[in-house]
């Protein structure tokens, strides 16, 4: 006797900053997932898959995290990076020996690929000249 089975896919393996939705064991034939990022990941790859006769079409998506790149140069300033230059990383500025900051210390990636607050600068130190008069 022939015999019919129900096609099924499994869920999709938990991807590094990703979610999707509905999120379930199991899937049935023609039925769609949607892949979406977390805050401070960017898609790579569809944001759907659908379930079929030999399982799920296509490859899976990727999530990237948000690279905020590097800080832009700071004349007479000093950039370090924690650890790297994504999402909620911290970028720390020091300026040169004779030169006063003006601005944060720190900044921050952002979500969207930003250093939060605006880069600071690195401003000569004034220095004063004392004049004696003799008489």
């Amino acid at each position: 006797m022939p015999n019919c089975t129900l096609i099924k896919c499994e869920r999709p393996l938990n991807i590094t900053g990703m979610f999707i939705s509905p999120d379930k064991p199991v899937f049935l034939f023609s039925e769609f997932v949607t892949f979406e990022c977390r805050v401070g990941f960017i898609l790579n790859g569809s944001t759907t898959a659908e379930c079929q006769e030999l399982g799920w079409n296509g490859s899976f998506p990727s999530c990237l995290p948000v690279d905020c790149g590097f800080v832009s140069l700071i004349a007479h300033g000093l950039v370090s990076y924690v650890a790297g230059t994504t999402y909620q990383q911290e970028a720390h500025i020091d300026c040169e020996l004779g030169y006063n900051l003006t601005g944060s210390h720190t900044l921050v990636c952002d979500s969207t690929g930003v250093w939060a607050s605006s880069v600071p600068t690195c401003n000569v130190i004034g220095t004063a000249i004392m004049v004696f008069w003799q008489v």
